[in-house]
């Protein structure tokens, strides 16, 4: 390896932004571009060194490049600085966050739907509007509570590090803290607010379409309507409004981030943020809704199949959809089904290099996603109520403790290796996008100086 030496250790803010003590371990690890493996710095033998913007092979002006210097060949591997901590840090974060939604998120649903079951709000559809109105408006106010409290800690903590010369880690520690938590937070609100809209609308258009309101738990028990593959085609339509509402929304948030982001506008401004806030759940509602209606529809379609399936009671193979095989089946074809579909949309978006269809197909693959997710909660469910009824003295408890188990058996490998993938690919592709942004902008400011005269009169 040619000229450099190893870095020194990283500053006291640079390093307490990333949850370390300054003068502590080196919390900087080196990832090989050539396999992507991570290594601590500090464990190699050989040299860690950041090249200069005009040394470093390959990189662009004003770019400063780290490469490894292997000790016994002197070959120099191209590595990424990376905070394993920091890193470490937001995976849990996100991991409870989501969890947490997604059961708050259950717990709305089911307040709204006790409200929907009763006199008067159970007689039309028209009436079974007004609960929905009702959690959004006791969510909103909240989750206005929870944001003032964390804008507060965040005001606060901005002050003692304008207040503090030095740059104390731990006061730096405390700011990107307060910065983390109201990011997880305010995704958080978000989904709960989606999962309570999507479920109780959907309930509301299924009324709608049968006359018959379901129960709390989105079933038609007993079914009271005439069941049809019209009936879920109809659904099936419903969903697909859905979709397209939920990709102009999109476009509409992505144009204004754009604007704002040309504007320099502040984040944090009250009108902005609000508007931002429900765009956003009206997105991610919509894309529920479809995933909801989708589900429902092959639940109808599945009852309408065979022997007794104008009155629900058909199935496939002879299986009643509230069967558990029949729930395990459903779920299994979905899955290898979402596979599928999700590889070609995969390979139609690559190909489409002027990425007018990327919003489209990232709802698609969204709705597809989560109605998977849907059916194997609903298969899951059904096995924890089924083994729980087991226990005749106290079957709430078993079933309680079942949850528990499914869940710590399921968290752990998600948390450490899907959430831990997803959140990698979104990196990667937020660095895309701000790499076609800067090329687009380069070529705009290229194509004006080519376009202004060198001579004038």
């Amino acid at each position: 390896g040619a000229g450099g030496g190893p870095p020194g250790p990283p500053p006291a803010e640079h390093d307490a932004e990333h949850g370390h003590e300054s003068g502590g371990a080196n919390p900087w690890a080196c990832m090989p571009a050539r396999n992507g493996k991570t290594a601590p710095a500090q464990e190699t033998e050989g040299k860690l060194v950041d090249r200069k913007p005009e040394a470093a092979n390959g990189a662009s002006k004003g770019v400063k490049a780290s490469v490894y210097i292997e000790p016994e060949t002197g070959r120099e591997v191209p590595v990424k600085k990376m905070f394993v901590e920091l890193d470490r840090r937001k995976r849990v974060n996100r991991c409870w966050a989501t969890l947490l939604a997604h059961c708050a998120g259950f717990a709305a649903v089911a307040a709204g739907g006790s409200i929907q079951q009763a006199a008067p709000f159970n007689r039309n559809p028209w009436l079974a509007l007004v609960p929905i109105i009702l959690i959004c408006a006791f969510l909103s106010l909240v989750f206005q509570v929870s944001q003032a409290m964390r804008a507060r800690v965040r005001r606060e903590a901005a002050k003692r590090k304008e207040e503090d010369l030095k740059t104390n880690a731990a006061v730096v520690r405390e700011g990107i803290r307060a910065r983390m938590v109201d990011e997880f937070c305010s995704e958080a609100e978000v989904d709960i607010l989606a999962l309570a809209i999507s479920f109780l609308l959907v309930q509301v258009v299924r009324f709608g379409l049968t006359g018959q309101l379901p129960n709390i738990e989105g079933l038609e028990e007993p079914v009271k309507f005439t069941c049809s593959w019209l009936l879920a085609l109809k659904l099936f339509a419903v969903g697909a409004g859905f979709m397209a509402l939920s990709t102009i929304t999109g476009k509409v948030l992505a144009r204004r981030e754009k604007e704002a982001a040309k504007e320099g506008k502040d984040e944090e401004e009250g009108a902005s943020r609000l508007v931002e806030l429900v765009a956003d759940v009206a997105m991610q509602a919509c894309t529920m809704s479809c995933a909801w209606c989708l589900f429902f529809a092959l639940r109808w379609a599945w009852m309408s199949t065979g022997p007794g399936g104008d009155k629900g009671e058909g199935g496939v193979l002879g299986l009643s959809v509230h069967h558990i095989e029949a729930r395990v089946l459903l779920a299994v074809g979905l899955s290898v089904l979402a596979f599928l579909v999700i590889v070609r949309l995969d390979k139609i978006a690559d190909d489409d290099e002027s990425g007018g269809m990327l919003k489209f197909l990232t709802s698609i693959i969204a709705g597809i996603s989560m109605l998977v997710g849907f059916t194997w909660e609903r298969s899951f469910d059904g096995a924890v109520s089924a083994v729980a009824e087991l226990s005749h003295s106290h079957p709430r408890t078993a079933k309680f403790a079942l949850g528990l188990c499914v869940m710590y058996i399921v968290i752990e490998p998600w948390r450490k290796f899907i959430l831990k993938k997803a959140m990698d690919l979104e990196e990667i592709h937020r660095e895309n996008e701000l790499h076609v942004q800067k090329k687009r902008e380069q070529a705009g400011s290229a194509r004006s100086v080519v376009a202004t005269p060198l001579l004038e009169g």
